[in-house]
């Protein structure tokens, strides 16, 4: 593309803002931005919210650099000198761009995006474009811009995304009109002198948990067996160094692995490596993945994400493991390195599928997308006097008001669980209490393993705890009933749940011979109506659920709609959370035959539920408890009574069966 005449008098065509132009994917796409701009005749000018000590890639000198320091509140946050001190910052944010003659700001990174709309409120005449660039639907953003970017992100008049993973999840609160997807811009190619012979498996990007490099170690020192002779070569720095050289030593592989740290160039370690591995837990589409297959590597990254997925496909163009699976990634290491025509093979494809994100085609979409040509005098929606403001106060009117708001007064019994709620916010907001994403994957992943190595299906796992029991098919005994649920569920004009393992639920009552039931979370009432089926077949036996209302609803009838009239008389529901209601239920129950938990499923809720059931449970009781393998609460109270479990593979999902003992 030509380059485009200007003069010494024009304004910038464009406002870059990221907090910094440091070491990180992210700044190498600014700079490759930046630079293709320029060379295009663009105006280009950044902002910077932190000082970087250098930059990722050289920037063309024609790119102006601002900076606006922005100092992070400390544990005062919430107090009136932390909001009076990100205010100003904020105010001198608007006052920056609003000087700015660029009409198109573009910004990076989730928190820098919602700051940029945030101080921009309500500014005409420019178009706000903000880009995604990880797994919005795994990536936790601190307090409050995570949070806050869910509602002010529909007020920008572009939202991108580089992969169209991310903009599905982006599209939960986001207009579709909004969204776009737009390539990574690919400038390095390491050159045709690739050694794949070189007995050198090669990773890079920032030390952190993120990346999972624990298990690219452990999968190494696993497959010692045939990599003898073969080194891992670790690029990059952070603060997981220290553990991971820890790790290293304690699996005996300290003396085969490299540091090279951070390498602003690394073309010469990709010409010198024979694999490429990332099997991060969560991604967007690095860059590091797309240089290591645009070399010619074969690649290794996990099934976490959707967008390394878009480019390596299993057995085509790289190999994709299970996130998390040791073995699996060492199997896979095993396979590349005892096969050099593999290697070849996958490599030659993986380079062919990144010529989308090469700098003539990528640039040619960040440009139609985000400038718009000089001859379309069009008017947009983003120019529209007053169209920002209200859009905005549409956005927060029916989610502060119609969605929470009236739901809060009107069910007072749930104040408590409110309160709880705020002041976990609150604790996160002052650093008292930390969310970190990688850790809480990393938690998950350890629980799914656990429950995978063990599951069984329902029917197996029932009759090895009763030998002498018989399954009884629940859909064969009362398809007329659960045909005439069904039809009642379908006349929910929302969605609260899928139906629960309603044949191991109504089998469990039947070889206990059930008569107190506690279940928590009712939602449809699909496990409620499992167990009320068995318990008509008993005098006096009552089924006590606990269920926390729907606020955005505001109309309970929905709740249960799959019990029939017919059989609500021996059932008892408490409409509050379980800090609240379950203490009530049990003591209404008394000793408990069975207890199904299917409600609070963090590990903190896990651990305040578990033992008030447990103890409440009769000799030979049972415990079943669903989507165990969402974290390791489940584990954890096992571990802690030292029974063991008998696990449900169940769909998909995990169910942990407890029996209590006599």
């Amino acid at each position: 593309m030509a380059r485009r005449t200007t003069s010494a008098t024009d304004a910038d065509d464009v406002l870059i803002i990221i907090s910094h132009m440091g070491h990180g994917g992210t700044q190498r796409v600014v700079c490759n931005l930046a630079n293709g701009w320029a060379e295009r005749g663009y105006r280009v000018r950044i902002l910077l919210m932190k000082q970087s000590r250098s930059n990722s890639i050289a920037l063309d000198p024609s790119v102006k650099v601002d900076h606006l320091i922005y100092v992070p509140p400390t544990k005062t946050f919430l107090h009136l000198a932390g909001l009076y001190r990100m205010s100003r910052w904020l105010w001198k944010l608007r006052r920056y761009v609003k000087t700015c003659k660029a009409p198109v700001v573009v910004s990076f990174i989730r928190p820098t995006n919602a700051k940029v709309l945030l101080a921009c409120f309500g500014l005409r005449n420019k178009r706000f474009v903000v880009c995604e660039r990880n797994d919005p639907a795994k990536q936790i953003i601190p307090p409050p811009w995570g949070q806050l970017s869910r509602l002010i992100y529909r007020t920008a008049d572009l939202v991108t995304a580089n992969s169209h993973g991310a903009l599905k999840t982006l599209a939960a609160f986001v207009p579709e009109r909004k969204l776009t997807y737009v390539p990574n811009i690919l400038t390095r190619n390491p050159g045709s002198d690739l050694n794949l012979e070189s007995p050198t498996i090669l990773a890079v990007g920032r030390v952190v948990p993120q990346k999972a490099l624990d298990i690219l170690i452990r999968a190494f020192a696993e497959a010692q067996d045939q990599l003898q002779d073969w080194r891992l070569m670790i690029l990059g720095e952070g603060p997981s160094k220290k553990d991971l050289v820890a790790l290293a030593e304690d699996l005996s592989v300290d003396q085969k692995i490299d540091w090279p740290g951070h390498v602003a160039a690394p073309e010469a370690y990709y010409r010198a490596s024979a694999i490429f591995a990332l099997p991060s837990y969560y991604e967007g589409m690095p860059n590091a993945l797309l240089e290591a297959m645009s070399s010619g590597l074969p690649v290794i990254v996990s099934d976490s994400s959707p967008g390394p997925l878009e480019v390596v496909e299993d057995g085509v163009s790289g190999v994709v493991v299970p996130l998390g699976d040791v073995e699996a990634t060492a199997n896979a290491l095993r396979r590349l390195a005892s096969d050099p025509d593999l290697r070849r093979s996958l490599g030659a494809t993986a380079s062919a599928r990144t010529r989308a994100f090469e700098p003539s085609h990528a640039l040619d979409v960040w440009t139609k997308v985000m400038l718009p040509s000089p001859t379309d005098k069009k008017e947009e929606a983003w120019q529209v006097p007053g169209a920002r403001r209200l859009v905005v106060f549409k956005t927060i009117s029916y989610y502060a008001f119609k969605r929470q708001v009236w739901g809060y007064l009107l069910k007072p019994r749930i104040w408590p669980e409110i309160w709880r709620f705020l002041r976990r916010k609150s604790r996160i907001a002052l650093n008292v209490e930390v969310e970190d994403a990688a850790a809480v994957e990393k938690n998950r992943q350890a629980a799914v393993a656990w429950c995978r190595g063990q599951s069984v299906p329902a029917r197996q796992a029932l009759e090895t705890l009763w030998p002498d029991w018989c399954w009884i098919p629940l859909e064969d005994l009362e398809g007329e009933e659960l045909a005439a649920a069904a039809n009642r569920v379908k006349a929910v004009p929302f969605k609260l749940g899928g139906a629960s393992n309603m044949g191991l639920l109504y089998n469990i009552c039947e070889a206990l011979g059930a008569k107190r039931v506690l279940e928590t979370g009712v939602a449809n009432g699909w496990s409620s109506l499992a167990v009320l089926l068995s318990l008509k077949h008993r005098e006096d036996a009552r089924l006590f659920s606990v269920d926390l209302p729907y606020l955005k609803y505001h109309n309970d009838k929905w709740v249960g709609i799959a019990v029939p009239e017919t059989l609500r008389g021996t059932w008892q529901l408490f409409r509050m959370a379980d800090r609240e209601g379950l203490p009530k239920a049990i003591d209404a129950a008394g000793s408990l035959d069975p207890a199904h938990y299917d409600s609070d499923k963090s590990r903190e809720g896990r651990a305040f539920a578990y033992p008030r059931i447990w103890s409440a449970l009769r000799p030979g009781g049972v415990l079943v408890s669903d989507d165990i393998g969402d974290n390791t609460g489940f584990r954890d109270f096992c571990e802690g009574l030292g029974i063991a479990p008998t696990i449900i593979d169940h769909d998909g999902k995990f169910q942990g069966v407890l029996v209590k003992p006599d």
